[in-house]
């Protein structure tokens, strides 16, 4: 399985990457400017999705806790 970073997840293209890797079972770290637009990908894909503004950017965070660090697992061969 693979592991994917995407930015501009907010809205259009990113958005809409986000969305497909994730709903094939693909770990991702999906970030924008404004966190708070990703709470609803990291409610629907919990165990996958880690949303969060780039450090530099960082204007507010989700509230359900989705910007935890997590650990993701290798996939089994």
């Amino acid at each position: 399985m693979a592991a994917w970073l995407i930015t501009g997840c907010s809205t259009g293209l990113g958005r809409a990457l986000a969305q497909a890797v994730l709903a094939r079972g693909h770990n991702a770290v999906v970030t924008a400017r404004n966190a708070a637009t990703l709470e609803d990908i990291a409610a629907a894909y919990p165990d996958t999705a880690l949303a969060t503004a780039p450090p530099w950017k960082k204007r507010t965070t989700p509230t359900s806790g989705s910007c935890s660090t997590r650990t993701f697992s290798a996939p089994s061969t």
